[in-house]
């Protein structure tokens, strides 16, 4: 779109320089009107074409663009003066910038995460706004002097032209009354749409003004998106969600324990808010994976419960949070979490081999060579396995039968120090 006006002004400036030559050109200055009239009659020539065709493109590039769909346009919004450093324009661009990033965030692609189907046709403003590539100009009326800008201008005329698409364009107004401020944001399509969010002033205007902002685009963003199936019914639940994808993927770039924080705090509005939003498992899942990573388990295990909640059928999460309970010393939980991922699928070899631990943890070491000996049958060479049969064998007594154990565990780590400690312990205590 700038091409065509950068074309276009060219075009303005060229038809300006040559006028200004033939005006200046004029009896009274001879040096002019003699480099005007010893200019070759083919040089006069190419020159009116090259005018011509820059007036036949301006031509065209203008109506292409009032026959095109513009997308969504953006405009100034209504803002008292003096706003604590913000007018109209900076609203309307951090309403931009909002609309941006919501689109971008469910965009990315995450491994096991879902993102929302947002409406991005309806959301996502052009690249290159209007607005920002037409300075202003005033018109007078008879009335008085009424100040209207290029872009008004232009929209006016996109939506007289009969064969024009007219796309959509974004008003907005900011309001402070009674202790409260407010901002209403109208969309003009087909018909008119409006939304309006509002909050008390706070002591901190900048960032009570910019999430005023960021909560407008949010409604209007679920709201456009409402026949996309959507699984945040609430403009509210879509809002948490995006900030804690957000702040999942500053962590995991950054490795801040702070961005980590803010996105469990996100998804925990969540819960609260809808404890069935089933698009919020994977997310759930990594951010419980991350705090057993920093050996947080307490939080882990609150974030594997959502996860099984919302995906009861789901072995992984159900691994996850036995692992979590283990690791807190809730041995009879974690078995329950283990066996109920065995009789969902019983090919987990974590979920036998985690449950042995629990039961070996309880002193319960039949129960615990059972379960190891289900993990060994799932992997060909388990070293794990067979050290933790062999081990269970000691506690309980049965030192030949362990020392069996420990002989195949050592054809697999021969270097292991603890492994031949036992080994050799057994042995003297058979002789």
């Amino acid at each position: 779109m700038l091409f065509g006006y950068s074309i276009g002004i060219l075009s303005a400036f060229i038809i300006l320089l040559l006028s200004n030559i033939f005006n200046y050109a004029t009896p009274s200055n001879e040096i002019s009107l003699l480099l005007i009239t010893s200019l070759p009659d083919a040089v006069l020539w190419l020159c009116k074409l090259l005018l011509f065709l820059l007036l036949l493109i301006l031509l065209l590039l203008s109506i292409g663009w009032l026959s095109s769909d513009e997308g969504m346009i953006i405009l100034p919004f209504e803002a008292p003066s003096g706003l604590d450093g913000f007018d109209g324009k900076s609203l309307s661009n951090i309403f931009q910038y909002e609309l941006q990033r919501i689109s971008e965030i469910h965009k990315a692609r995450r491994n096991g995460i879902k993102s929302e189907k947002l409406n991005n046709s309806e959301i996502d403003p052009r690249s290159e706004r209007l607005d920002k590539s037409i300075s202003d100009l005033s018109i007078s009326v008879e009335s008085g002097t009424m100040s209207l800008s290029i872009i008004h201008a232009l929209i006016i005329l996109k939506k007289l032209w009969p064969a024009g698409e007219k796309g959509s364009v974004i008003t907005g107004s900011y309001q402070e009354f009674d202790s409260r401020r407010s901002l209403i944001i109208q969309m003009e399509t087909q018909r008119i749409r409006s939304w309006e969010t509002s909050c008390p002033v706070d002591p901190e205007p900048e960032d009570g003004i910019r999430e005023l902002v960021r909560d407008v685009a949010y409604k209007m963003v679920h709201a456009l998106s409402s026949d996309s199936q959507l699984y945040s019914y609430e403009w509210h639940a879509l809002k948490y969600y995006s900030e804690s994808l957000c702040e999942y993927d500053l962590y995991l770039k950054n490795n801040s324990i702070q961005h980590l924080n803010r996105s469990i705090s996100n998804l925990s509005e969540i819960m609260k808010l809808r404890p069935y939003y089933e698009n919020a498992y994977g997310l759930s899942y990594n951010l419980g994976i991350c705090c057993l990573n920093i050996h947080n388990y307490d939080r882990a295990l609150k974030l594997f419960d959502f996860a099984v909640l919302l995906e009861p059928d789901e072995p992984t999460a159900l691994i996850a949070k036995g692992f979590a309970q283990l690791r807190l010393k809730i041995y009879r939980g974690a078995i329950e979490s283990f066996e109920a991922a065995i009789q969902i699928s019983s090919d987990y070899y974590q979920a036998w081999m985690q449950r042995g631990l629990a039961y070996f943890e309880l002193k319960e070491y039949d129960n615990a060579i059972k379960s190891f000996e289900q993990a060994s049958e799932l992997c060909d060479e388990c070293f794990d396995a067979l050290y933790n049969i062999g081990l269970s064998h000691y506690m309980n007594g049965s030192f030949e039968r362990a020392l069996d154990y420990f002989n195949s565990a050592e054809e697999q780590n021969p270097q292991d120090k603890t492994l031949m400690n036992l080994i050799e312990s057994c042995e003297e205590k058979i002789s």
